[in-house]
């Protein structure tokens, strides 16, 4: 196994449930030498630190059509919210994308609000939150894996 599919696979099993933090944090640490080559300095020093979102995407987040569902960020409007929602659904519709629980190792960003809604792709399993608006806020669709 190469060192790239050696960190993916270490990376998707995180992804899954299947790998715990602690065991990844310390699996990148005795191979950060090699794992520094592999990712964007961002993406390595927020995996050191046990935030291991910014290497999710970079590593295992390019080339589906999953990306093209919508723009990820906030939405500008109520009317944002709901094409993004429709586009959600046509998407399930097809099997695109998938309904799921939110994942154990997802953290909120300080001063979210409002209720979420999780799903993964179908073909590269990637994951995906999408915010729903609440007073304060208009919401957001973005990718979290």
């Amino acid at each position: 196994m190469t060192n790239h599919e050696e960190l993916d696979d270490k990376l998707k099993q995180y992804r899954s449930g299947n790998l715990e933090i602690s065991s990844l944090s310390s699996w990148v640490k005795d191979n950060s030498n090699i794992i520094s080559t592999l990712l964007s300095r961002t993406a390595f020093l927020k995996l050191k630190q046990r935030n291991p979102t910014k290497a999710l995407i970079e590593r295992l987040g390019s080339g589906c059509n999953c990306n093209d569902i919508f723009k990820e960020g906030h939405f500008d409007s109520r009317s944002d919210y709901d094409q993004c929602e429709s586009k959600i659904n046509n998407a399930k519709s097809l099997g695109i994308l998938s309904n799921i629980q939110e994942p154990s190792w997802v953290n909120s960003p300080k001063g979210e609000i409002g209720a979420a809604g999780f799903y993964c792709c179908q073909s590269c399993g990637g994951l995906w939150k999408i915010l729903l608006p609440e007073r304060a806020s208009s919401g957001s669709w973005s990718r979290i894996a």
